[in-house]
């Protein structure tokens, strides 16, 4: 392991998005520094340049070739500290989390919303650090250059816009889904499918819930996001 890197950290709760922010951090370093990698899938890719914490290294077919040590977790705070490096955050309103984990797991009747909320909480005050930058999956969809500009800048990394526009291009949803069994992995990538799937009644308990049980410090950063559309 080469001990100049540093280690970058991407967090979020399942179904938020954490996978497309790599590969498009992975893709880009892909075009900047030439990587020499095959044709794989989002979810592939992303496990060749980075590791989940708590799984042993294996080998990692292109983690030599990342300026970083990546690693990827959906942990709480109490259950790893992430002290050692920076860290991306990854948000996706809990409306469509919550479908997109059902359809996920093809299960409805485990405590996907009571999860979620224990998740966000734990983060409370780790988000609010210097060291700790928020992406929103909704931004992602529609404003993903800039997103990825506010990621190379916040990990030191020189921007080269030939390579950012490719990527931009490369990781749209519909393009994504062209990959190797991608639709297995990437589905909707929409906003508030949720309205259309979800009843009026379990879009307000959602709703109700987070104004009950998710800190302050959760509610004030991500207010309007946490109630859904009338």
């Amino acid at each position: 392991m080469d001990l100049e890197k540093r280690k970058l950290y991407f967090c979020s709760f399942p179904r938020s998005g954490r996978h497309w922010t790599m590969y498009m951090i992975g893709r880009y370093f892909n075009e900047v520094y030439l990587m020499p990698i095959k044709k794989m899938n989002v979810k592939d890719f992303v496990k060749a340049i980075s590791i989940e914490i708590g799984e042993d290294k294996k080998y990692l077919e292109l983690w030599d070739c990342i300026p970083f040590e990546l690693y990827r977790s959906h942990k709480k705070t109490d259950e790893y500290d992430f002290n050692d490096g920076k860290i991306i955050f990854i948000f996706r309103n809990p409306f469509d989390t919550i479908l997109s984990t059902q359809d996920y797991y093809g299960r409805k009747d485990l405590p996907f919303l009571s999860n979620w909320i224990d998740y966000m909480n734990s983060w409370a005050d780790k988000i609010r650090s210097e060291d700790v930058l928020v992406i929103q999956y909704e931004n992602l969809l529609f404003y993903r250059r800039w997103e990825l500009i506010k990621i190379l800048t916040f990990i030191e990394s020189r921007v080269k816009y030939n390579a950012m526009d490719i990527v931009v291009r490369e990781t749209e949803i519909s393009e994504m889904r062209k990959e190797v069994d991608a639709p297995k992995i990437i589905r909707h990538g929409t906003i508030w499918r949720s309205k259309l799937c979800f009843d009026e009644g379990f879009m307000n308990e959602i709703e109700s819930e987070c104004e009950e049980r998710l800190d302050s410090k959760i509610k004030r950063k991500f207010g309007p996001w946490l109630k859904y559309p009338k």
